[in-house]
This record gives C-alpha cells, structure tokens and sequence, in this order.
C-alpha cells in the first residue's frame, strides 16, 4: 500500500513539473501556425534573414506576430545564450512564401514560451 501511494505520488509530481510554464495575461507562447512578420525593426522576408537576426541579436529581441486568428502580437523575449539560431530561440521555422516565417514547432523549454506582450515602446 505504501509502494502504491509512493509510485502515484511520483508520478503525479512528475506529471506536473513537465506541464507547460503557466502563461499570464501579459504573456504568450508562441504556437504551431504563427507567423513572425518582424524581428527588432526589420520586416521579415527569408528565413535565412530570419536566422541571421536571431543569431546576432542581442538577447532581448523584439518582434511582432500574426495569430492563426490573424491577431497580431508585438512581443518580447530573452534570447539564450548560444551560437546557432535554433538554440538560441528553440523554434523550427518555415517559409511562408515572402511575408515572414511559419512557426512549425516550440521546444518545450524554448524562450518562445514565455514572451512578453508590448503594449507600447518599452
């Protein structure tokens, strides 16, 4: 009885650390779909423009969004501290035919999970 109750509250805590970081009311996470048009004033066009802007970018970037929905977001977030551009931002990216890139997936510790919602110049 003991070993059950022990195994099912491992599980349970196990279970709850690896749920997604809750996210506020003056944060987003990005989602399969969206599409980043801007990334710290430069109007995304390739993927390859995309790539370079995160990979020489100071760790806080700014940069604006179109929801699936066709809201769009200006958001915030802090860079990790790394060379390429998928370690340092943890999102995969697809072309989207000239008008930004596609997110196509979120690591699951990604900055990209908690951004900051600008709602005026910061």
């Amino acid at each position: 009885m003991i070993r059950a109750t022990l195994i099912t509250c491992l599980l349970l805590f196990v279970s709850t650390a690896t749920q997604a970081q809750p996210v506020g009311a003056n944060t987003y996470t990005l989602e399969k779909g969206d599409v980043i048009t801007e990334v710290n004033g430069s109007k995304i066009v390739k993927v390859n423009q995309y790539q370079k802007l995160i990979r020489h970018s100071n760790p806080d970037i700014y940069f604006k969004i179109r929801k699936t929905n066709g809201q769009e977001l200006s958001l915030r977030a802090v860079l990790r501290n790394r060379v390429t551009c998928n370690a340092r931002f943890a999102v995969d990216i697809a072309t989207n035919r000239g008008d930004g890139v596609r997110v196509t997936v979120v690591a699951p510790r990604s900055p990209a999970r908690v951004c900051s919602i600008v709602t005026s110049q910061e």
